[in-house]
């Protein structure tokens, strides 16, 4: 086996966009590795070091063998941007497997508090022998678990001087109310809810792009993405919305 039989990682983050976590933000994630027994399975957190290389943080993660009888299954996830440790909530061995509740950033107010309020999550794999891959390196592809919510304005009227749009954003704050603030998370098979039980309340959100416009055309009073577990339609449960400050004043 090579480098002595230790596993190796090739780790992308699928679906990625400008205001989202992408897999250069991410620099470690927990992994959960089922192996054919006790002695090689394993629970830890992955990092990157920086060559850009992913490595076990505390122990080394080893083959047993190359044919089926060794193979693994795995599960991976991320949330609350780890190393700025907003959140304070890392993942354990028992949660992994039994599930966890996780809270919903209050404010996303920066791109690096947006990215600690998105949940990254690899259910658990099919069955991975060793001679199925390429030199022991393990394929990890964390897709975003939680909905992005995005609001766009169009300012008219008092928003304009004269005819053109304001240089300069009038809004000077964004809250969105109503969000759900916590959420139940099974890593080993991906699944998010949210009981009816979980409270609600205000979240601050992260201000996109702003486009200054015409009368005729209208502009765009900016962007602002937030990252919330909302209920499903139909449910009766109450839908996120927003409150639009403009010179400290409600809309």
């Amino acid at each position: 086996l090579p480098a002595e039989g230790q596993m190796r990682f090739a780790v992308t983050v699928e679906g990625s966009t400008k205001a989202s976590m992408t897999g250069d933000d991410l620099t470690q994630f927990y992994l959960k590795v089922n192996g054919p027994d006790a002695a090689f399975s394993f629970f830890d957190s992955i990092v990157k070091d920086e060559q850009g290389n992913w490595k076990a943080s505390s122990k080394q993660l080893l083959w047993k063998g190359k044919d089926e009888e060794s193979a693994i299954t795995y599960a991976a996830a991320s949330y609350g941007a780890l190393g700025a440790d907003y959140l304070n909530t890392p993942f354990t061995d028992e949660s992994f497997t039994s599930g966890t509740v996780l809270p919903v950033l209050a404010d996303q107010s920066t791109q690096e508090r947006l990215n600690a309020a998105d949940l990254l999550t690899m259910k658990e794999s099919e069955s991975l022998a060793f001679e199925k891959t390429k030199d022991g390196v393990i394929p990890i592809t964390l897709k975003h678990g939680l909905s992005k919510v995005n609001f766009v304005l169009t300012l008219d009227g008092e928003f304009y001087d004269k005819e053109i749009g304001l240089e300069t954003n009038p809004l000077t704050d964004v809250v969105v109310s109503g969000a759900k603030r916590s959420f139940s998370f099974e890593p080993m098979t991906g699944e998010v809810s949210v009981p009816d039980t979980v409270q609600t309340g205000k979240v601050v959100p992260f201000a996109g792009s702003y486009e200054p416009g015409t009368r005729q055309g209208g502009g765009q009073g900016g962007e602002s993405h937030v990252r919330v577990r909302p209920g499903p339609s139909g449910t009766g449960r109450r839908r996120p919305e927003a409150e639009f400050l403009h010179r400290h004043r409600k809309l």
